[in-house]
C-alpha cells in the first residue's frame, strides 16, 4: 500500500518505510545522463568530466534527498553504483579502485556527502537556524509595489515611492481614467479593502486590474521627476531593459518608452539613444505591457537632466554591396524602369499579333 506521490518532492513509501521506486527513478536518469556524456566524450579528462557529473549526474542522484533520504543498504549501493560506474569513464584511471578515482577526481562518496548534509541539517536545527529564518519571513511583510515590480515580466517597472502616491497632487486626473479608482488605490497602498470587495472575488479581479492600470499611470508620471529618473537610470545602467538588436550600435543600452500616452493603443517599445529608433522588446513577456505606463517623454527627459550619458549617434550605417561594389540608389529605379519597359513592349507584341492573325 503506498501514499499517493505529489510531484518530485515527495516519494512512494510503504509501511516498511522503503522508498526503492524513488531511488530507481533517480538512478536511471542519472545512468542515462552519463551514457549520454560517455557517448559524446570520447576521451574524457579530469578537469572535463568533474565539472559535468557534478552538473548533471550527480545533481540527479542527490535530488530532493533530505525527503526520500535512502538508509537501507540496496538502494545505497545502487546510488553509489552510478557513481562507481562513471569515474570509470575518465581516461587513465580505469584500472584504478573506486577509492583511489575519487581520491584523483576530488569526489567524495554519495554516502559521505549524505551523512555530512544531515550533520549541517542537526547542526541547524540546534543551533535556532530554522527559527530566525521563520521570525524573519514572518516580521518583514512585503508591500504591494515591491510584489507587482518583482513579478516575472515586470522587469521594466520601478518601485514608486509611497510618499509620492500619498500626495493627491501627483494623481489629479487619474481617477476619471482609472475604473474602481479608490480600491485600486487602497491595494496598492496596502490598505484595509472594502468588505464588498472581499464578498465578490469577480470585483477583485477587476480591482487588481485597475491596480495595476493606476500603478503603470502613477509610474509614467513618477519617472519624470527627479528621484523617478535615478532608480530608471540606474536600472538602464545594469542593463535591465535590455540592449539594441542593430549590429552598429554594439549593443547599446535602451530605455522603455511609449508611442502614445493614452493607455491601451500601443504596447511598450525600447528606446535606443544611438540609432534613436525604436524596437519591439525581445522577450515575449514584455509585449503585454502598456506603453502609457512609460509615456512618449521618458527617454528624453532621462538625457537631458544626464547628458553625459547619452551617446553619440552611430556613424556607420549598412550599404548594399554587389560583388564588393556598392549599389548606387539610383540603379534601383532604374531596374524598375527598365523592367516596366520590357512590360509594355512584350504586351504591345502581343497585341500586335493577336491583330495579325485577325
Amino acid at each position: 500500500m503506498f501514499v499517493p506521490r505529489v510531484g518530485k518532492l515527495l516519494c512512494w513509501t510503504k509501511f516498511a518505510l522503503s522508498k526503492s521506486p524513488t531511488t530507481a527513478e533517480n538512478t536511471q536518469k542519472a545512468s542515462q545522463i552519463a551514457a549520454k556524456i560517455k557517448r559524446c566524450f570520447h576521451d574524457l579528462t579530469p578537469e572535463v568530466f568533474t565539472p559535468l557529473y557534478k552538473a548533471l549526474v550527480r545533481s540527479n542522484l542527490e535530488y530532493a534527498n533530505q525527503a526520500w533520504n535512502p538508509y537501507l543498504v540496496k538502494p545505497k549501493l545502487a546510488l553509489e553504483n552510478v557513481q562507481r560506474r562513471a569515474t570509470r569513464m575518465v581516461q587513465n584511471l580505469r584500472n584504478l579502485s573506486y577509492e583511489e578515482r575519487l581520491a584523483k577526481l576530488d569526489l567524495p562518496s554519495l554516502e559521505y556527502r549524505r551523512q555530512r548534509g544531515r550533520m549541517i541539517e542537526i547542526f541547524k536545527i540546534l543551533n535556532g537556524g530554522y527559527e530566525n529564518r521563520v521570525e524573519m519571513s514572518s516580521s518583514e511583510e512585503v508591500s504591494w509595489i515591491s510584489w507587482f515590480c518583482g513579478l516575472r515580466g515586470n522587469e521594466f517597472y520601478c518601485e514608486v515611492d509611497e510618499e509620492y502616491i500619498q500626495d493627491k497632487f501627483n494623481l489629479t486626473g487619474l481617477s476619471e481614467q482609472v475604473p474602481h479608482y479608490r480600491q485600486a488605490l487602497d491595494m496598492i497602498l496596502d490598505l484595509e479593502p472594502d468588505d464588498e470587495a472581499d464578498d465578490n472575488p469577480n470585483q477583485g479581479d477587476l480591482i487588481e486590474q485597475a491596480a495595476e492600470m493606476l500603478y503603470g499611470l502613477i509610474q509614467a508620471r513618477y519617472i519624470l521627476t527627479n528621484r523617478g529618473i535615478s532608480q530608471m537610470l540606474e536600472k538602464y545602467q545594469q542593463g535591465d531593459f535590455g540592449h539594441c538588436p542593430r549590429v552598429y550600435c554594439e549593443n547599446q543600452l535602451v530605455l522603455p518608452i511609449g508611442l502614445s500616452d493614452v493607455p491601451g493603443e500601443a504596447m511598450v517599445k525600447l528606446y535606443c539613444p544611438k540609432c534613436q529608433d525604436v524596437y519591439t522588446p525581445k522577450s515575449s513577456r514584455h509585449h503585454h505591457i502598456d506603453g502609457a505606463y512609460f509615456g512618449t517623454s521618458f527617454p528624453h527627459m532621462l538625457f537631458m537632466m544626464h547628458p553625459e550619458y547619452r551617446p553619440k549617434k552611430s556613424p556607420t550605417s549598412f550599404s548594399a554591396r554587389l560583388f564588393g561594389f556598392k549599389i548606387h540608389p539610383l540603379a534601383y529605379q532604374l531596374q524598375e524602369q527598365a523592367s516596366s519597359n520590357r512590360t509594355r513592349s512584350s504586351t504591345n507584341r502581343s497585341r500586335s499579333s493577336k491583330q495579325h492573325y485577325k
